[in-house]
């Protein structure tokens, strides 16, 4: 957890910076893209973030943790893709902020509330993602079944003004208790 934030990897005030091949357990975030300045053209691929993470206050519990997501940025974010990454148990995938970000191609596993939350930032790209209740990997044997797991919405905007176009192609979820995308 990087300075006390909770974040595995805070990149800041960045361009054309990557993250990969990396895995981050009970992290905050395992990566987060921020700045005073933006942060430009960031890649972050082949990651794997596992399970609750541990908050600036100490907090653990999955759906305490404030913030908590897999991969995640602020408003100085622009043109980041996120893709080919896996997150198991956190509260929402990914939570993006910033500009013409692109989330493509990645795996959220287990207990969930949403694969993406938006509530700033804007034209935005979710393409080919996939949500799976199950916590493991394709053919493992589960020792015990939780038919609990699922998510709230895939997609979680909140309006505002200045939203710009958000892009939803190809992405799947096999439990989903609300809506594919709530606005």
């Amino acid at each position: 957890n990087d300075n006390g934030t909770g974040y595995g990897v805070q990149l800041i005030d960045c361009t054309n910076t990557q993250v990969t091949k990396c895995y981050f357990s009970r992290c905050r975030r395992g990566v987060d893209v921020s700045g005073i300045y933006p942060s430009r053209n960031c890649l972050v691929s082949l990651c794997h973030v596992d399970g609750s993470g541990l908050a600036v206050d100490d907090a653990t519990e999955l759906f305490e943790v404030s913030g908590h997501s897999g991969f995640g940025s602020h408003t100085q974010a622009d043109g980041t893709l996120y893709t080919n990454n896996t997150i198991i148990g956190c509260d929402t995938g990914f939570n993006i902020r910033g500009f013409n970000e692109t989330v493509q191609g990645n795996i959220l596993r287990g207990k969930a509330e949403y694969f993406l939350a938006s509530n700033y930032g804007s034209n935005l790209s979710v393409i080919n993602n996939a949500y799976y209740s199950n916590e493991l990997e394709d053919g493992a044997t589960p020792t015990a079944t939780d038919d609990s797991n699922r998510l709230r919405s895939f997609v979680y905007q909140s309006l505002r003004e200045n939203l710009g176009f958000t892009t939803i192609i190809g992405n799947h979820a096999n439990k989903i208790e609300q809506a594919f995308l709530s606005v």
